[in-house]
């Protein structure tokens, strides 16, 4: 069985008081949704982590590993 992924970059938008953004209506009794139109976005990385030390005895090999920036 081999399984494969990514870990690459994601991206969060950070909400904030200032960007709350009102929702255009002809009716005033609509129902007005909450909308954010946010400003900041910041990335984080997903990594991956073998704790060999604390698996006991590793009696196994790990072949075909890539790691590529």
């Amino acid at each position: 069985m081999t399984k494969s992924g990514e870990l690459g970059p994601l991206a969060i938008y950070a909400m904030q008081q200032k960007d709350l953004t009102s929702f255009q209506s002809t009716d005033p009794t609509a129902w007005q949704p909450v909308m954010y139109n946010p400003s900041a976005k910041m990335y984080y990385q997903r990594t991956l982590v073998f704790p060999l030390q604390k698996a006991g005895e590793f009696k196994s090999k790990v072949t075909g590993l890539k790691v590529s920036f």
